[in-house]
C-alpha cells in the first residue's frame, strides 16, 4: 500500500509539473514560434503568478512534512512524511492546498490579464487623443495656478515661441518672461485676475520669441475648478495671429493713404472690388467707389452728397465704433450678409472724416453654412446607422420568430391574428431601419452600369398608376445617354420618396416634372420639381435631417428625404433643394457620369430569378455574431 501511494503521489506530482511546465513554455516566445503560434507577451506575468502559486503549494507540502516529522514527532522520518509513507488525510490536505493554490493563481492571472487589457485600451485611447492634440497647429495647454508651471502643453508651442518644450514646461510663468514690454502690465493684471477667480474668455498679447521676433498671440481660456469651486488650473489654446494682425495693419495703412489722397485716389479705388466710402465730419458721403455706391443704394437708399444714417439693420453710430468682438460689423439685408469696418481719419487739430469699407460675404456664409450642415448630417448619419444596425438584429429575431409561429398549423386563430399583426408591424419597422441605414450610408448597394433614361421612363409609368389623376407627370431629356454606376432598387426608392413628398405638397393637384441633363461631361443632373405649396426658409435647412417632419402625427416618419440624402451620397453624388412658399420645390441630384459603360442592355436587379431549389439533407453553416439572432436563424 505504501509503495502504491508513493507511485500515485509521484505520478500525480510529475503529471502536475509537466502540465505546468507545458503551460509556462507555451507562453514563452520561442516555443510559440516553434509551434507556429502568435506571440502572447501579455501572459508573461500570468506565467509568473501560476508558477508562484505552484511553488507556494510545494512549499506547504515540504513545511507540512517537516512539522509532521520533527515538531510533532509522528514517528515517521522526514522522507516518509514527504513522499514515502504519507497518511491519507495528509495527502488529501496537501493535494487540496496545491489545487487551491493553482486555482488562486489562475484567478489572479485572469484578473491581471483583464486589468492589462483595460490598461492597454486606456493607454491606446490616451495615445490617440495625445496624437490629436500634438498634431494641431495651435498650442493646447494646461497651467497650474499653484506654481505657474504648465502641466501640459502641445509641441506646437515650440514652433510658436521658438523655445524647447522642456524649457517651457520647467519655467514658472514662462509666458511672462517672453511677453513684449508693451503688454507686461496687462499680462500681470490678467494673471492677477485669474488667481482671484476672474478668467477672461480670451485676450491678445505680443511676445518676443527665441529669435527676437515679435509675434501676436491669441489665447482662449477655460478655468478648471476643484470640488470647492476654487480655480486650480487654466486650460486653453494659444494661436499665432501675427499674419492676421499684419493683414489688418496693412488694411489700416491703406485707409490712411486714402485719407491723405482722397480726391487723387478716386480712379484707383474704383477698381477695388470691396466698397469704399469716405465720410466727412457731418457723416455726409463725399466719395464712394462703384461697389460702395451699389451697396449704399441697396442698404440705405443713399448716394454721394447725402448724409448716411444707416446701413441695412445697423445704425451709423454702431458702425463708426469698434465692434464688441473682431474687427468687422455684420450687416444683414434681404438674406444677404455684409461686413463693414470704419476708421477715423484724423488731422490736427480735429477730426476730418471717416473711411468705411464694405464687402459682401453672402456666398462665404452660405458655403460655411453648407459645410456645417454636411458635417452635422454626417455625424447624425453615423449615429443613426449604428442604432439601425442594433435594431436590425432585434427585428430579425422578431420577424423570424413570428414567421415560424405562423408556419405552425396548431396555432390558435386568436394567437395567429396577433402574430400576423406583429409581422406587419415588424415589416414597417424593417422599412424604417432600411431608411436609417440608407441615411447613414451603411446600406449594401448592388452597383451596376445602367442607363437612366429607360429607368426613368419605367418609373414614370409606375407613378402614373399610383399617383392621383390630378397630378401631371412629365419627363424631359436630351439626346445623351445617361449612364451611371448605381443600384436600381435604391434609385427607385429616391424616385418614390420624392414623388410621395410632391404628392403631399399638392393636395389639389399640380405638376411633377423630371429632367435629365449632362453637366461638363462629368455629371448627370436630375431635377425633380413640383408646383406644390413650397417650403419656408426656416424649414428648408432641416429637410434632410432624420425624423424632421412638418406632417401631423401618424402621417410621416421624417425619414423619406433623409433616406434620399443618404442614398445619393452613397452613390458619390450630391443633392440640393430650393423652394419658396407658394412657388413649389425643386430637388437637384447630381450623379457621376459613367463614361465607359456596357453597350449591351444593362443588367437589372428586377430580372426574374430562378426557382428555389429544394435541399437534399445538406449541412448549412450559419455565421452570425449575435447569439440570439444566430439561435433564431438556426
Amino acid at each position: 500500500m505504501e509503495f502504491s501511494r508513493f507511485v500515485v503521489i509521484k505520478q500525480a506530482a510529475v503529471g502536475y509539473i509537466i502540465l505546468l511546465l507545458a503551460d509556462v513554455l507555451l507562453h514563452l516566445g520561442q516555443p510559440r514560434k516553434f509551434f507556429g503560434l502568435q506571440e502572447d507577451s501579455n501572459n508573461s506575468k500570468s506565467v509568473h503568478v501560476i508558477s508562484m502559486a505552484l511553488l507556494l503549494g510545494v512549499f506547504f507540502w515540504i513545511v507540512d512534512s517537516i512539522m509532521d516529522s520533527v515538531v510533532f514527532l509522528s514517528g515517521s522520518s522526514f522522507l516518509d512524511s514527504l513522499a514515502m509513507n504519507i497518511p491519507p488525510h495528509n495527502v488529501f490536505v496537501r493535494i487540496f492546498f496545491l489545487l487551491v493554490c493553482l486555482a488562486g493563481g489562475l484567478l489572479v492571472s485572469k484578473h491581471l490579464s483583464r486589468q492589462r487589457k483595460s490598461d492597454s485600451a486606456l493607454r491606446e485611447s490616451e495615445r490617440k487623443y495625445r496624437n490629436l492634440l500634438e498634431n494641431q497647429s495651435e498650442a493646447v495647454f494646461r497651467i497650474s495656478l499653484s506654481d505657474g508651471k504648465f502641466d501640459y502643453i502641445s509641441p506646437a508651442v515650440s514652433e510658436i515661441f521658438g523655445y524647447s518644450l522642456n524649457e517651457i514646461l520647467e519655467t514658472p510663468l514662462f509666458i511672462m518672461g517672453i511677453t513684449h514690454p508693451e503688454f507686461k502690465a496687462s499680462m500681470e493684471q490678467y494673471w492677477h485676475d485669474i488667481v482671484n477667480g476672474e478668467v477672461a474668455p480670451s485676450f491678445e498679447y505680443k511676445v518676443i520669441n527665441a529669435d527676437g521676433q515679435e509675434r501676436w498671440i491669441f489665447q482662449s481660456n477655460n478655468a478648471v475648478y476643484d470640488k470647492n469651486g476654487q480655480i486650480i488650473a487654466l486650460e486653453g489654446i494659444c494661436r499665432d495671429v501675427t499674419e492676421q494682425k499684419r493683414t489688418e495693419e496693412e488694411r489700416e495703412l491703406l485707409l490712411k493713404r486714402i485719407h491723405e489722397q482722397a480726391l487723387q485716389m478716386q480712379q484707383t479705388i474704383d477698381t477695388v472690388p470691396e466698397g469704399m466710402i469716405l465720410l466727412n465730419e457731418d457723416y455726409k458721403v463725399i466719395l464712394a467707389n462703384p461697389a460702395a455706391a451699389e451697396f449704399m443704394r441697396l442698404l440705405s437708399d443713399s448716394t454721394v452728397g447725402e448724409t448716411l444714417e444707416k446701413l441695412g439693420n445697423r445704425s451709423l453710430t454702431e458702425l463708426l465704433n469698434s465692434p464688441a468682438t473682431g474687427f468687422w460689423h455684420e450687416v444683414m439685408h434681404d438674406n444677404r450678409y455684409f461686413e463693414v469696418i470704419s476708421r477715423l481719419m484724423e488731422r490736427y487739430p480735429g477730426p476730418q472724416g471717416w473711411v468705411m469699407v464694405i464687402r459682401e460675404v453672402t456666398q462665404e456664409r452660405e458655403i460655411h453654412k453648407r459645410i456645417q450642415q454636411q458635417e452635422q448630417l454626417a455625424a447624425v448619419g453615423q449615429l443613426a446607422a449604428g442604432i439601425a444596425h442594433d435594431f436590425n438584429n432585434i427585428m430579425a429575431v422578431i420577424v423570424l420568430s413570428t414567421e415560424m409561429g405562423l408556419l405552425s398549423s396548431d396555432v390558435p386563430s386568436d394567437i395567429r391574428e396577433n402574430l400576423t399583426t406583429i409581422s406587419g408591424q415588424a415589416d414597417r419597422a424593417a422599412e424604417l431601419i432600411q431608411q436609417l441605414l440608407d441615411f447613414g450610408r451603411r446600406a449594401v448597394l448592388e452597383l451596376l452600369p445602367m442607363d437612366l433614361l429607360p429607368f426613368f421612363k419605367e418609373q414614370i409609368k409606375l407613378l402614373e398608376r399610383t399617383l392621383p389623376e390630378n397630378i401631371g407627370l412629365k419627363l424631359n431629356y436630351g439626346t445623351d445617354r445617361y449612364w451611371v454606376n448605381a443600384d436600381p432598387t435604391r434609385l427607385q426608392q429616391i424616385v418614390l420618396n420624392l414623388a410621395v413628398n410632391a404628392r403631399d405638397a399638392m393636395p389639389d393637384g399640380g405638376e411633377l416634372n423630371f429632367e435629365m441633363t449632362i453637366h461638363k461631361g462629368e455629371w448627370v443632373h436630375i431635377t425633380v420639381s413640383d408646383t406644390g405649396n413650397g417650403i419656408s426658409s426656416d424649414i428648408l435647412e432641416h429637410v434632410f435631417e432624420p425624423f424632421f417632419t412638418t406632417k401631423s402625427p401618424g402621417k410621416g416618419t421624417g425619414l423619406g428625404l433623409a433616406q434620399v440624402f443618404g442614398i445619393v451620397n452613397q452613390h458619390e453624388g450630391h443633392i440640393e433643394v430650393t423652394s419658396a412658399e407658394g412657388e413649389g420645390t425643386s430637388f437637384y441630384i447630381r450623379l457621376p457620369l459613367l463614361r465607359e459603360h456596357c453597350t449591351d442592355k444593362s443588367k437589372s436587379n428586377m430580372e426574374e430569378r430562378p426557382d428555389i431549389i429544394k435541399g437534399n439533407n445538406e449541412v448549412i453553416l450559419v455565421v452570425e455574431d449575435d447569439k440570439v439572432v444566430r439561435k433564431t436563424l438556426v
